[in-house]
């Protein structure tokens, strides 16, 4: 078939201008060259019409207007047959497999490329579908291998029962940490069931052992750091940066009456974790009588002791300091024998303890050289004490951080 074409008016089309300005029977001329005009219009818009309707229609053969057996994978002979085709290539391109070879690199978006199977971190490098699943399988699902990069959520449950629901599942494995909010304080032991993994024991490490959540150990709304103890079976409360003070108790007291020593309650406290500093004020001339050492003798008592019975105008004022956790604590009584007098302890580290001490005389000496001491530690291993007059004896605590 030949090819159809188009073409431009080929009728005169300026019948009007070309009229002469002066014509005998002007008037009948001008309607001739009007009506001309409508006759060749009329006859090329007849034709253009038919030549269209020719072109469209399903014999009229779509290779004439640019399709054919060359056009591709378009074998149509007509313009909707053509379209149709399209559609349908389109919509299996989209649902069925891409050809091998059939995209190209310079077809895709430098942020688009797949790059080599073989430099992905996975063991199934078949094909790309199977590299994601793998590695969905193993972070998305359950955060196993990111518990780095895990949340810390609200608890949900309530004091020393808490609840806590992350994104994925928490893996018990030991190592794996478990970050979160605790909505209350805790008063006592306490347990933790995340991800609906059933409730499993928080623990504290005290004196080389873990033992259970003492009261103030969670805090409400601080984030706390878990961390999984499989030999334990329990989760561990991971040790914060340094010590923090739990508690803080003033207390002065003015019961001493005239005896040589009295004991005062105070709050409960965990005793590996505190110290005492005293404060003391007597109306009495005798030395001996006028220091007063302290010292804790349980969680709820302090002893306070002087050198012999005296006046009972004492005022004691008492500062009992609590940290939620400490490295290590030392305390003793010594007496000041030899001048000085070396205390051999346990090896701590200097840069990061407290010395605290506190003293009494059994000298009944008006001397005030009698109440007069020296405390130091001379060494990581030593403590030396040191006075003027016998019968000096220390009360003294070492806190190590």
């Amino acid at each position: 078939m030949a090819l159809k074409v188009i073409a431009p008016p080929s009728y005169p089309t300026d019948n009007i201008q070309n009229q002469p300005d002066q014509v005998k029977d002007q008037a009948a001329s001008l309607k001739l060259a009007f009506d001309q005009g409508d006759i060749d219009a009329k006859a090329y818009i007849t034709g253009l019409v038919a030549l269209l309707q020719e072109l469209t229609a399903d014999t009229s053969g779509a290779h004439t207007i640019g399709f054919g057996s060359t056009q591709g994978d378009i074998t149509s002979d007509n313009v909707g047959d053509a379209l149709d085709e399209i559609v349908t290539i389109a919509k299996d391109a989209q649902a069925g497999t891409i050809l091998p070879n059939s995209i190209t690199n310079d077809k895709l978006g430098l942020d688009n490329k797949v790059g080599s199977l073989a430099l992905l971190d996975t063991v199934n490098k078949s094909d790309v579908v199977s590299a994601i699943n793998e590695l969905q399988a193993e972070t998305v699902g359950n955060f196993t291998n990111l518990d780095i990069l895990r949340i810390a959520e609200l608890d949900t449950g309530v004091a020393d029962a808490y609840v806590v629901d992350t994104p994925g599942t928490f893996n018990r494995v030991d190592g794996n940490t478990l970050p979160f909010i605790p909505a209350n304080d805790n008063t006592g032991a306490s347990t933790i069931n995340e991800d609906g993994n059933g409730v499993a024991t928080i623990q504290k490490y005290v004196d080389g052992a873990w033992v259970a959540l003492e009261e103030g150990d969670l805090k409400k709304f601080q984030q706390t750091q878990l961390v999984w103890n499989a030999s334990e079976s329990a989760f561990q409360l991971a040790p914060k940066g340094g010590a923090t003070i739990k508690s803080v108790q003033h207390i002065t007291d003015t019961g001493f009456g005239t005896s040589a020593t009295r004991d005062v309650s105070i709050s409960a406290i965990d005793t590996n974790n505190s110290y005492v500093i005293i404060y003391d004020m007597v109306n009495q001339a005798t030395p001996n009588t006028s220091t007063i050492s302290a010292r804790i003798t349980s969680s709820t008592n302090v002893r306070l002791t002087r050198g012999t019975t005296g006046s009972s105008n004492v005022k004691v004022g008492l500062i009992v300091v609590e940290f939620s956790k400490i490295k290590s604590k030392q305390t003793g009584t010594t007496s000041i024998t030899t001048f000085p007098t070396n205390v051999t302890i346990s090896n701590i580290d200097l840069s990061k303890s407290i010395l605290q001490c506190s003293t009494y005389s059994t000298s009944g000496s008006g001397d005030l050289r009698s109440v007069k001491y020296f405390a130091s530690l001379t060494s990581s291993t030593n403590l030396q004490l040191d006075s003027q007059a016998s019968g000096v004896v220390v009360d003294w605590q070492i806190i190590e951080f």
